[in-house]
């Protein structure tokens, strides 16, 4: 069962990076149309509510920024439901010129992160981290205790990262 669904998740990812291949030429936004699949997917399959909001043309990030946003999102959407236990989850995705926005908010019972430490935050949020560092863009989480997690990520565009390197 398990190598059968790792097969056809495969597929579909093999299929995906296919279908945006053609789709780039025809003006079309396949990753924006990959993100909403796998929220209304999520959501199914958890049986929560996912509300979300997308502004801005993908054109605008690149592919590394695209393939971590797409892992940030699963990361953090799976730890709202299974830690958490949230009934529901806010995306909030702006891609502009300057840099791109993430928030991701839920309902869930909060987490209690002692000194801040990576250690202390566990492998999937360390693993978010890793990402936005590489990113060169900034992570916060915000999580009053039995209220609810919110995590915040801010990544300049690669213009604007030229354009702190040469004046910052």
């Amino acid at each position: 069962q398990f190598l059968l669904k790792t097969a056809n998740t495969t597929m579909k990812e093999l299929r995906a990076s296919i279908y945006q291949l053609s789709t780039v030429k025809k003006g079309e936004q396949p990753f924006l149309v990959l993100i909403e699949n796998y929220l209304a997917e999520f959501e199914k399959l958890n049986n929560i509510g996912i509300v979300y909001a997308i502004t801005g043309e993908e054109s605008t990030i690149s592919a590394n920024t695209k393939n971590g946003l797409y892992r940030i999102i699963s990361e953090a959407c799976g730890n709202s439901v299974r830690h958490g236990k949230c009934t529901v989850i806010e995306v909030i995705l702006a891609l502009e010129e300057e840099g791109t926005c993430l928030v991701i908010k839920d309902n869930g019972i909060g987490m209690q992160i002692q000194s801040g430490s990576r250690k202390e935050k566990g492998i999937g949020l360390s693993n978010m981290q890793n990402i936005v560092d590489s990113l060169g863009g900034s992570f916060e989480i915000g999580t009053p205790y039995k209220i609810g997690t919110t995590i915040q990520i801010d990544i300049p565009s690669v213009k604007t990262q030229k354009k702190q390197e040469v004046f910052g």
